[in-house]
């Protein structure tokens, strides 16, 4: 009924302006009937309601039309809405000597309207421009019956029973087809070229497959400026050439909630006039590079109610006239200034209830015209992190709407939650890190050093010696853990266990482990992080990642110099990244005699490089020369930012040179995060799982307390909370899979 009513408003404002003013008009009293009622709701217009039996259906149609045939000059109508139900078919002559010129909108919608007769309409052919048959059991377009009414404009089949669209009427006039809440399931090729000045039809809610498509000829239709195929069984990729035959002066094209799962590149290169396109309530995860090239036009994009996790550089390219970006309900996390690069002249942006914890510096600053930024519902950190956003919030150069200024409410920290943003005291800068640095990516904490490493073959354990530093001692051995870093991934973790502190001497702490207890492979780099307990801190330091088989143990490196046999020994290896820049230090340790040094020139080259694998020119990064003492340290510093370094010595004897020996690879990484959030982040947790475990026991002594209801609750949101700061460090707390599980 909810439909009818609809139906009835968009016929009288279709119809409206062409109704002659009647200044003494009134509304007709059709004889009064126990089975139906009739009423003027708008001037002009009469509506019947009421419902019948079957066996008076007919009876009762032919008798409402003959008391609108009677009606005289001060009561005709121009719309005619039979809204009795149980009316079955609509036989021949029904509307035979009806008044010229005054019934110009019919509306018949039984619920059980079936048949219609080939001569149901005769006697409207010239005047009937709007008919409506919604809701009702119609299993074919009458086509016969319609085709009669050569100024129709407006045809409204919706809510019946229809599954195949083999034909259509001629209707040369016609620029309105509803055909929605169908079963329909297939349409032919080229059907509507019968209905040339078409501007909306609409589809929605059939079982209209994406295979079909590819076969809508619509070229031809060039006033057709709306389609809606929302709510069918569109499922899989857009891509092309589905829309290759659609006219390229579509303005609106709506496929919201239906199945499809990714938007293809070039999917809608064809539509170059289309400014409205709603793709909301599907099951899009991945929108691919360039999907929406070609669409030059476009003002507004739905991608709202999908599982989307983030956008893409190229994924908005070429809109550049797109105004609205609607991207809310997804799984976004972050609003990246590379989303925004092909959309210039936006001005609304609609985010509301994604994951969004931060909008990250110049997301926003090339978008001049932005004005309206909705970020409701997103678990928004007001951190160091919300700086940037806060600033534009107070410094854009255009007046923002109230929703933009109120919505973005803070989650963290605790003491600001659903606080807005704008209303807050603005937030301190995050540290700034330059970019032609290392980024601050710490490898070591300043009180564990990774010194050396050697692997013995011959029972597969790997030793790693650490430097302690002296405010550290004494203290209890923690935890081990064991990453490695994967291309696509990030870092994740392989393994953990507790810290077994095999030897330990001073300032030195040598770790033993098991390679084949931890599944670990000796052609594989991996990351070693401890931990160590001083009292109530927790103390963690990291190497770089390091190649096991590189690590081989090797006493000496042997030399033949004449009768003399020259060793060096390496003794001790580490690196350490600083804010300003990689420095790298080594002592070398040989055990040259004293007597072959005083009778022959020795020097020690020693050079810095990437490994080849990596890029690397055979020209060294840097150089030191050094003699052959006991004891050697060498330093570099200043060098350029590379995933890792290869260390080699060239011992020059006399004469004699042995060329570089590798005697370290793969010892230092530089990317924009450290290992050490994540180790410090598990054993944060392992904390935190303890207090809650005290928590709830405190709690079942003392059920219903609100107090500790809160507390409980409060406890939640850190540790969620804590995964999103891991995220913001790009090592997201997500990729750290436990391979021990």
């Amino acid at each position: 009924m909810a439909r009818v009513f609809l139906i009835y408003s968009i016929l009288l404002h279709h119809l409206w302006t062409n109704t002659s003013s009647t200044p003494i008009w009134t509304c007709p009293e059709l004889s009064v009937s126990p089975y139906y009622s009739c009423t003027c709701l708008v001037s002009h217009s009469l509506r019947c309601d009421g419902s019948v039996t079957l066996d008076k259906s007919n009876s009762t149609i032919f008798t409402v039309i003959s008391h609108v045939k009677e009606l005289n000059r001060t009561q005709q109508v121009t719309l005619l809405d039979i809204s009795i139900q149980n009316i079955t078919e609509l036989p021949p002559g029904l509307f035979d000597h009806i008044n010229k010129g005054d019934l110009s909108g019919l509306v018949i919608s039984s619920g059980h309207l079936s048949g219609v007769s080939e001569e149901s309409f005769l006697g409207l052919e010239h005047q009937l421009t709007s008919l409506g048959l919604p809701n009702n059991e119609i299993k074919t377009i009458p086509v016969q019956a319609v085709s009669s009414l050569v100024n129709l404009s407006r045809l409204d089949v919706s809510g019946n029973q229809i599954s195949l669209v083999t034909s259509f009427p001629s209707l040369p006039s016609l620029e309105y087809v509803d055909l929605s809440r169908n079963r329909i399931k297939m349409i032919a090729s080229g059907v509507f070229q019968s209905v040339p000045h078409l501007q909306t039809l609409l589809l929605s809610e059939n079982n209209l497959e994406t295979n079909d498509l590819f076969h809508y000829n619509m070229q031809s239709l060039s006033y057709l400026s709306t389609v809606d195929l929302s709510t069918n069984k569109l499922s899989g990729n857009v891509k092309p050439p589905m829309f290759d035959l659609f006219p390229p002066n579509l303005n609106n094209l709506d496929l919201s909630f239906n199945k499809v799962g990714a938007v293809r590149k070039d999917s809608f290169q064809s539509l170059t006039g289309l400014e409205h396109l709603n793709l909301q309530g599907n099951l899009l995860e991945e929108i691919e590079d360039f999907a929406f090239l070609g669409l030059v036009s476009l003002t507004e994009l739905d991608l709202s109610h999908n599982n989307i996790l983030t956008l893409s550089t190229e994924s908005l390219t070429g809109l550049i006239s797109l105004h609205t970006l609607i991207i809310s309900h997804n799984h976004l996390q972050v609003v990246s200034p590379t989303w925004m690069t092909g959309t210039p002249l936006l001005q609304s942006l609609m985010a509301m209830d994604n994951d969004i914890s931060m909008v990250e510096d110049n997301a926003l600053h090339r978008l001049s015209n932005l004005t309206d930024v909705n970020l409701a519902g997103n678990p928004l950190s007001c951190d160091c992190q919300s700086y940037y956003f806060y600033s534009w919030l107070h410094n854009s150069p255009h007046p923002l709407s109230n929703s933009t200024l109120k919505t973005a409410l803070c989650a963290t920290p605790l003491s600001l939650t659903n606080s807005p943003l704008y209303d807050i005291s603005q937030p301190s800068p995050c540290p700034s890190t330059a970019e032609d640095h290392c980024h601050d990516s710490l490898l070591s904490s300043k009180e564990i050093q990774l010194a050396s490493s050697q692997f013995d073959r011959s029972n597969n354990v790997l030793n790693i010696t650490w430097n302690i530093e002296p405010d550290v001692l004494p203290y209890r051995c923690g935890q081990l853990h064991v990453f490695v870093e994967k291309i696509t991934e990030g870092v994740v973790l392989v393994t953990h266990d507790n810290l077994t502190c095999n030897w330990v001497r001073g300032k030195m702490l040598i770790t033993d482990i098991n390679i084949d207890k931890y599944k670990l492979s000796s052609t594989s780099s991996y990351i070693f992080c401890i931990s160590l307990l001083k009292g109530s801190s927790v103390i963690p330091g990291c190497s770089g990642p390091l190649n096991i088989s590189s690590a081989v143990k090797r006493e000496t490196l042997e030399v033949e110099s004449g009768s003399s046999l020259i060793q060096i020994n390496k003794y001790n290896l580490y690196a350490n990244v600083t804010a300003s820049g990689t420095s790298l230090s080594m002592s070398l340790k040989n055990n040259i005699s004293q007597s072959l040094m005083r009778n022959q020139s020795c020097m020690m080259k020693v050079t810095v490089n990437i490994p080849k694998e990596a890029g690397s020119s055979h020209n060294p990064l840097q150089t030191r020369t050094v003699n052959c003492s006991q004891e050697e340290t060498v330093n570099f510093i200043n060098l350029p930012c590379y995933t890792h370094y290869n260390v080699c010595v060239d011992l020059q004897l006399t004469e004699n040179i042995v060329k570089c020996q590798l005697i370290s690879s793969s010892q230092v990484i530089h990317r924009e995060f450290s290992v050490l959030p994540i180790l410090l982040t598990l054993i944060f947790l392992v904390l935190t799982i303890a207090c809650l475990t005290v928590i709830y026991l405190h709690m079942k002594k003392t059920s219903g307390n609100y107090r500790l209801h809160r507390l409980i609750l409060h406890l939640s949101n850190i540790c969620r909370k804590l995964k999103n700061k891991s995220e913001k460090s790009d090592l997201l707390l997500n990729d750290v899979d436990d391979g021990s599980s």
